[in-house]
């Protein structure tokens, strides 16, 4: 990382000090997994006593209706409120939601808990990348914006190890730490150039580009970092009120030419399949579903290993998005995912019926479980935002992006509230055999509906979306 020993070694702290709130809901994400292992047992911690199957689905999925809200309200706080206070207040639920998990008596406490993570999930997933648009130069961006998939799995990877090795109550003391020490560390960097540029701060806005590009003196501001506020200036101060309100208005209609519909349509499909190819849902349930399939390795173990796999799945990803095409990774993340569910699930059916021995097939579920979680990291995971924002009209972005975000926590929401709840009716087996399902449909709609976008500029992606 040789960009460390020069302009960008500031941009790049400010970013993956952000990306620690990303880490702590990523913790968040895999809080579940290890720890319903011991909430639904006689060794519970709650007061109340082991919680039911229904409350379990409860607990999982109710955090999808706090994504919706904090959609909202921070798409609309995002213009009322400085880059830096968003993200000060951004900690408020993450902090309270692991004091709730602490001092929980019963369900309600992990309902209010959850709901505050779907909070702080859904304003990080806005904020951070508009921090890395608004701090980053061209030449490091694409890295920078590769922080946040990584954080996120990072964050439940933590989860798991720290899980394996510690206590219920102690595994929440550490988590806690997470966005505390984030909010510390925000503290320390400028507002953003860009923010105060819009609100006519502009001596604070040359001192927080100089900041963010490591320039130390007079001596050190070159032409290039010139040029760079200057075209700053001049985006800003162009921008009257009437231009602004022109640009943001867009109505329904927008979406009647073929290219925006099909546009809509591509970024709807892809979010269902995110969801429907069964990753997400899997990790949430890692320890359990290894429990239930008859793994050799403990449940824990299991959960950390294939933790470990989908941090470097999310690695890989960012090294060849550019190189290999969005078309290649989310094919191939579909059908690794639908490969990998097939195999689980009828192994899972088999070790059901009782009357086979697969004792020596007991690998399977951990390498197909791996499977799913590598090839999903691969594309499926880190991609699918991404290609939203590639093909949607300029106009229409931050609405398709909305839209996106919403069908994702709506689906979200229906998968993780029904999956415990259908699994005990059906039969894993029959849920894990869906997922497959819906990744091998997923992949024949990639091949053959969604335009690659990879080299392309924005109006070839859309003389592509006409055809």
């Amino acid at each position: 990382m040789k960009f460390l020993n020069n302009s960008a070694a500031n941009q790049f702290l400010m970013v993956t000090s952000a990306s620690l709130l990303i880490v702590s809901f990523g913790t968040s994400c895999g809080w579940p997994s290890f720890s319903f292992l011991i909430l639904e047992s006689t060794d519970t911690p709650l007061k109340s006593g082991p919680l039911t199957t229904e409350e379990l689905s409860w607990i999982v999925s109710i955090f999808c209706f706090g994504g919706v809200a904090g959609n909202v309200l921070f798409g609309w706080l995002v213009d009322k409120l400085s880059r830096k206070h968003i993200l000060y207040v951004l900690a408020i639920p993450q902090i309270l939601s692991w004091i709730l998990i602490l001092f929980a008596q019963n369900a309600i406490y992990l309902y209010a808990s959850r709901l505050l993570v779907g909070i702080t999930g859904a304003g990080g997933y806005l904020i951070v990348p508009i921090i890395v648009a608004e701090v980053s130069e061209d030449r490091v961006r694409g890295m920078l914006n590769s922080i946040l998939p990584l954080a996120c799995n990072g964050g439940i990877l933590m989860a798991f190890v720290i899980g394996n090795f510690f206590d219920y109550e102690t595994v929440s003391q550490i988590l806690l730490t997470i966005p505390i020490l984030y909010l510390i560390l925000i503290t320390t960097f400028p507002e953003t150039p860009s923010y105060l540029l819009s609100i006519n701060r502009s001596e604070d806005a040359e001192k927080s580009l100089k900041y963010y590009r490591n320039v130390k003196g007079k001596s050190q501001m070159n032409k290039s970092f010139c040029d760079e506020f200057y075209e700053l200036q001049k985006k800003y101060s162009r921008k009257s009120e009437g231009d602004l309100k022109a640009a943001v208005t867009w109505k329904w209609r927008d979406f009647t030419p073929k290219a925006p519909r099909k546009a809509l349509f591509i970024a709807i499909m892809i979010i269902g399949i995110n969801e429907c190819c069964g990753a997400f849902i899997l990790v949430s349930y890692t320890a359990t579903i290894f429990a239930t399939s008859g793994s050799v390795l403990s449940p824990n173990l299991s959960a950390v290993i294939v933790g470990l796999i989908q941090f470097i799945g999310t690695y890989i990803s960012t090294i060849y998005i550019e190189r290999s095409g969005r078309k290649f990774l989310l094919t191939l993340s579909c059908v690794g995912a639908g490969v990998g569910n097939f195999c689980l699930g009828t192994y899972m059916y088999l070790n059901s019926m009782e009357k086979y021995d697969l004792s020596e097939l007991a690998w399977i579920p951990v390498v197909s479980f791996s499977i799913i979680v590598l090839l999903a990291s691969i594309g499926l995971i880190p991609i699918s935002f991404a290609y939203v924002a590639e093909i949607m009209p300029e106009k229409l972005r931050g609405v398709g992006i909305a839209i996106a975000f919403a069908m994702s926590w709506i689906i979200g929401f229906g998968i993780l509230k029904y999956f415990a709840i259908l699994s005990a009716l059906l039969g894993m087996h029959s849920c894990i055999l869906f997922f497959s399902l819906c990744s091998f449909m997923g992949a024949f709609f990639v091949i053959f509906v969604i335009p690659e976008t990879m080299g392309r500029s924005f109006d070839e992606i859309q003389r592509k979306l006409e055809l």
